[in-house]
């Protein structure tokens, strides 16, 4: 595997919405450079400033989690959701017309994007200082430290130490990942995505 850096989001570049209502930053995306039209999957942080339509994106499934804020009421037609517990991921098709009402101030969530038939994937949330392992079966793993600090160890060797703001991510993680040491407030989230294989379409 090669090393791996742990990287600050805030450090990232934010990329404002043609709509004016928020910025973006882009943690990974798959493969590297694509763009809307192309990619298999992506994984970015969003800071919403105001009330607004989200993005329609045929053939793309989503999953979005609130990390910071009030939240917001997610509606459209065949959709109601009040996005306003921190942590709790919620997940939609992507071409489905959805409009985000604020229910304060400005929030940040964390969103994961799978191109559907070329990938799959969900966001796991994992609290506390007791440790915890996890088995993966994944070719990509994106670990956010939401809240606290802890450590992440792969079973084959590498451990890194994340504190809140900090991402890392693992391009083909090949063991079991624990967390462990962290704070009592210490919430890690994850983007677990699988692809799929050549000439199936992932389930």
């Amino acid at each position: 595997m090669p090393e791996l850096t742990v990287l600050r989001v805030d450090a990232l570049p934010a990329m404002p919405w043609k709509n004016g209502g928020g910025t973006t930053r882009e943690l990974a995306v798959f493969p590297a450079g694509a763009g809307f039209d192309d990619f298999v999957w992506r994984v970015s942080v969003a800071d919403v400033a105001q009330s607004g339509p989200f993005s329609v994106l045929p053939g793309v499934d989503r999953e979005i989690v609130l990390l910071e804020g009030e939240g917001m009421l997610l509606h459209g037609e065949h959709l109601t959701h009040p996005l306003v517990k921190p942590f709790e991921p919620h997940a939609f098709a992507g071409e489905t017309p959805v409009e985000a009402t604020l229910c304060g101030g400005a929030t940040r969530d964390l969103n994961l994007m799978t191109r559907r038939g070329a990938a799959r994937g969900r966001i796991a949330v994992w609290r506390g200082a007791q440790p915890q392992a996890i088995a993966l079966e994944s070719d990509a793993l994106l670990v956010y430290c939401a809240a606290g600090s802890t450590t992440l160890r792969l079973d084959d060797g590498p451990s890194w130490q994340l504190r809140a703001g900090d991402m890392l991510h693992v391009p083909a993680p090949t063991a079991a990942c624990r967390m462990q040491g962290g704070s009592t407030d210490a919430v890690l989230v994850a983007a677990v995505i699988q692809l799929a294989p050549a000439g199936e379409e992932a389930a």
